[in-house]
């Protein structure tokens, strides 16, 4: 097996040819060796490798980058080893350029939507995906169209919130409650004290304390929810109306 020191010289000669087999075997054995760290010395290596053939070697800057998207998109490779791949990816673009901008700019938006939906369920993944595409953005490293049409599983999920927030405004707005500006729902305080009180006893079998939410959150994410927890706590409201005057009239 070649070593990575040698992959590096041998790419650093005065005289360079093409990736041959047995290098382009060893740099995709540098890339699963990855995993799902982001070992920045392993990263800056791949990319430096990469940078050697940037100018004059199509063949080898395709079969790098190739290299890296088949695993991006493979099955075989676990979710939480595809932004490491993607830092690579972002190296390249970054460090290299060259002959990847254009190879890469036709084809990122082939795999950035799969990528996008293969972490799904991790959400902090997700947020560092959208930070790397953002980038590409800050650096102007493409055209800001292709930049738009790389990341439109990103405006898409977008969108898809803005509706969901405004059906969930609607119906909580139609069960009588309102938004102050800042986004706070404007309860009255006891009203608040006994939805809060449902909340909690829904929530009362959620042993991680991250995955509770808040009556805020809640309506954004189920609005119905949350009108069926004001009814509830409207019910507890009224039980104790009932039980004061019934008291008052045995007085």
């Amino acid at each position: 097996m070649i070593e990575e020191s040698e992959l590096i010289n041998e790419a650093n000669d005065d005289i360079l040819d093409d990736l041959n087999d047995d290098q382009l075997a060893e740099y995709k054995s540098m890339l699963k060796q990855l995993g799902a760290f982001p070992d920045k010395v392993l990263i800056n290596t791949l990319s430096m490798i990469a940078e050697d053939y940037s100018i004059s070697y199509p063949d080898s800057c395709n079969y790098i980058y190739l290299a890296i998207r088949d695993l991006l998109l493979s099955k075989d490779v676990k979710p939480d080893c595809k932004l490491p791949l993607v830092y690579v990816i972002d190296s390249i673009l970054k460090n290299a350029k060259g002959l990847y901008i254009e190879i890469m700019r036709q084809d990122i938006q082939n795999w950035m939507g799969t990528v996008y939906q293969m972490l799904q369920g991790s959400e902090l993944a997700r947020v560092k995906l959208r930070r790397v595409w953002n980038t590409w953005n800050e650096f102007q490293i493409f055209s800001h169209n292709d930049w738009e049409v790389m990341g439109k599983c990103f405006t898409d999920e977008d969108e898809k919130v803005a509706v969901a927030k405004k059906i969930a405004d609607a119906k909580t707005k139609a069960a009588g409650i309102e938004r102050s500006s800042d986004g706070s729902l404007l309860l009255g305080s006891k009203l608040r004290k006994y939805m809060q009180v449902v909340l909690d006893d829904v929530q009362a079998d959620e042993t991680d304390e991250l995955s509770k939410v808040s009556l805020e959150r809640l309506a954004d994410i189920n609005p119905d929810l949350l009108v069926e927890i004001k009814k509830a706590a409207e019910g507890i409201m009224e039980q104790e109306r009932m039980a004061g005057v019934s008291n008052v009239i045995a007085l």
